[in-house]
């Protein structure tokens, strides 16, 4: 399922690049019936739900990062969350990283197919980390 790799656009003035250009899904496959561009926005949206899992993917190959967004999931009640050093993995799923979000899932950090859940905050709103030997940084999720 892997798309050739795709050349990233070049740094603005600030060294900041944007990986999404805000028109179309140049650089990124997946589902198209899933994923759209409507006013700017990525959005992937269903009216009759999936039966497995669905990933838009980027055709970047990135070193260190410090990815910056904004996320709105409608119901919040729902579960998405946003994929990073991940590679296609058994069909359509993926394995590695993922910023989860939607309720009782904002702020924890998933690994898809692999060791489940690896950080989440305790009811104190302390983190709490669980067997990550991965993770050099812990970047902290929605107070950026």
């Amino acid at each position: 399922d892997a798309k050739p790799k795709f050349e990233l656009p070049k740094p603005d003035a600030d060294g900041k690049m944007s990986i999404f250009n805000g028109k179309d899904l140049t650089g990124w496959y997946g589902d198209m019936d899933l994923f759209k561009v409507d006013n700017g926005e990525i959005v992937g949206k269903t009216e009759k739900g999936i039966k497995k899992n669905e990933f838009l993917k980027s055709q970047f190959e990135l070193g260190d990062f410090r990815l910056v967004l904004q996320i709105k999931l409608v119901p919040n009640g729902a579960n998405s969350g946003i994929q990073f050093r991940s590679v296609p993995f058994e069909g359509n799923e993926m394995k590695g990283y993922q910023a989860d979000a939607g309720a009782g899932w904002w702020g924890k950090l998933y690994e898809e197919s692999g060791r489940g859940l690896l950080v989440y905050a305790t009811p104190g709103g302390r983190t709490k980390i669980s067997s990550c030997s991965c993770c050099r940084r812990l970047l902290r999720l929605g107070g950026l």
